[in-house]
């Protein structure tokens, strides 16, 4: 519950700050979570009391290979420092929870078992935005283990029309039906 909360505090700090350019910072902490979860010895780095801030700063923007924004870099900086890295992910999900209060938007993941063509997806689309009363905005990913049909993630609602789900769903019935039928 602690971390939950630090980090909360640590996006609501960062939001107004970055709020003339979310995406790209979101991005740039995006880039820098990638990277610390990648590398088991790059989070010993980090974490290892021995190298200075300074010496971390260096690699950090070596690593990231593009500049950071200021805050950015700071709050990056200021995680280090505090051996708090591992709240960037947290960070990230309650920047983008603030972010879509303050704009009134909702992100939509639309998972599909093959490519939608741009007629479906604007249908789609149009369905979605009657649903929800807020901006939608939409990403579309292919997901082929699905067989067929899609899921639509909106916020912390799923609605689930794929194939793999039915065929699960059928599974699990037939084999309740069998485990009854050896009982009785």
């Amino acid at each position: 519950m602690y971390t939950q909360t630090s980090a909360r505090y640590y996006a609501h700090a960062l939001y107004p700050l970055a709020s003339g350019y979310f995406i790209e910072a979101l991005q740039e902490l995006k880039g820098v979570q990638e990277l610390v979860g990648a590398d088991k010895k790059f989070r010993y780095f980090l974490s290892h009391p021995v190298f200075s801030l300074e010496q971390k700063r260096k690699v950090i923007l070596e690593a990231v290979r593009v500049g950071l924004h200021p805050e950015v870099e700071r709050l990056i900086l200021l995680l280090v420092g505090r051996r708090k890295i591992g709240l960037l992910c947290s960070i990230i999900a309650y920047l983008q929870v603030i972010h879509q209060e303050c704009t009134n938007t909702v992100n939509v993941q639309v998972e599909s078992a093959m490519e939608l063509s741009s007629e479906e997806k604007e249908q789609l689309t149009a369905i979605i935005a009657r649903q929800v009363p807020q901006r939608i905005l939409i990403d579309f990913k292919v997901q082929a283990e699905l067989i067929a049909g899609f899921i639509v993630h909106i916020g912390g609602r799923i609605i689930d029309a794929s194939v793999k789900t039915k065929f699960r769903r059928i599974t699990d019935s037939i084999t309740q039906a069998v485990l009854l039928n050896q009982v009785r």
